[in-house]
């Protein structure tokens, strides 16, 4: 494992939705959360034009995965938001 605070691990998601409305609804949806552990995590959400950006930056493989899970388990909720109301 990496120093504290060392950010040697990467992994971006590019999420398409159908139009820019939907996928900065989604952004900001996200966003909110706080990182439990800023000294292990980054995570940055950005939304271009309909196209959700997801990055995470992290001090190991295995903190990058248990915040990807996470989030892909919220991003399912909103979309299954989409679903139901618009």
């Amino acid at each position: 494992m990496s120093k504290e605070g060392e950010f040697t691990h990467t992994l971006e998601f590019k999420v398409p939705f159908l139009n820019s409305k939907q996928a900065t609804i989604a952004c900001k949806s996200l966003n909110p959360d706080p990182i439990l552990k800023p000294n292990e995590l980054e995570v940055s959400y950005v939304n271009e034009n309909e196209v959700l950006i997801i990055k995470f930056t992290g001090s190991s493989d295995r903190v990058i995965r248990v915040a990807a899970n996470n989030v892909i388990e919220n991003l399912k909720t909103v979309i299954e938001c989409f679903e139901v109301f618009d």
